[in-house]
């Protein structure tokens, strides 16, 4: 085969495996533990609630209302991370895309077998990861709602979504690196992502240093974490809302 004369088709249906890849077990249990950690979280309010009216006499330990404050940070994270199982797709088909475009067997031979094993060995049981991560953090607020060590939980709490942040500041990394900006990724979408998680993250850590030197309280450092991570969300969904519609197929 001349270098450039056409594209290689060695394989048959090669491109048809990456652009139709089955990802639908994966995503589904990524879905089931992103939903899990919603119930906790709609769980924890309503218990909240029946004790503050009264109906659950036996709830005797109750945070104060400046706890709601992770409850609207995490189900503002939740929104967004929902679409993690774009970004995978994405990632298939920019593989698939490659290799249609690609002349030279060997060559396309590498990018099938890197591109499998980047699929299967990195960037699915990552997204497991986020699953993982959003439901240990949805019951973690769940439970502070009611916690009697408010003042252990909090900075659990603010370095937890912190790393979970800095967690899917990598991925979006390994994501995009291999194809440079192009094909169906978007430097400006994934760069708004990086960037507002990694700054909200350090913000947010950041905070933990006057509580510790008792120049914050433990409810002014909250609210202040929980208000930077918030921000933070609404950042990402009012610069990149319309990529989140788009679909994996644009």
């Amino acid at each position: 085969m001349a270098a450039g004369s056409t594209k290689y088709s060695g394989d048959a249906g090669q491109e048809t495996l990456f652009e139709k890849a089955n990802l639908g077990g994966i995503q589904v249990v990524f879905l089931i533990a992103m939903t899990l950690g919603l119930e906790a979280i709609v769980e924890g309010v309503y218990r909240y609630f029946i004790s503050f009216i009264g109906l659950d006499k036996a709830v005797e330990t109750r945070a104060s209302i400046w706890f709601f404050a992770p409850v609207v940070a995490m189900l503002l994270l939740g929104l967004r991370f929902f679409w993690a199982v774009v970004n995978i797709r994405r990632y298939t088909e920019n593989v698939s895309i490659e290799l249609k475009n690609e002349a030279d067997e060997t060559r396309a031979i590498q990018i099938r077998e890197r591109g499998s094993r980047a699929i299967v060995m990195v960037h699915m049981p990552i997204l497991i990861l986020h699953g993982f991560l959003y439901y240990t953090g949805a019951r973690l607020v769940s439970d502070m709602l009611f916690s009697e060590n408010a003042k252990h939980t909090v900075p659990v709490f603010i370095v937890f979504y912190s790393i979970f942040q800095l967690v899917n500041v990598g991925w979006v990394w390994l994501l995009i690196r291999r194809f440079k900006g192009h094909l169906k990724f978007s430097f400006h979408r994934e760069t708004v992502w990086m960037t507002n998680n990694f700054v909200t993250s350090l913000l947010g850590l950041g905070l933990l240093i006057p509580f510790y030197l008792s120049v914050l309280s433990l409810e002014q450092t909250l609210f202040l974490a929980c208000l930077v991570f918030i921000a933070s969300s609404f950042v990402d969904l009012f610069k990149t809302a319309y990529h989140y519609l788009e679909g994996p197929e644009r």
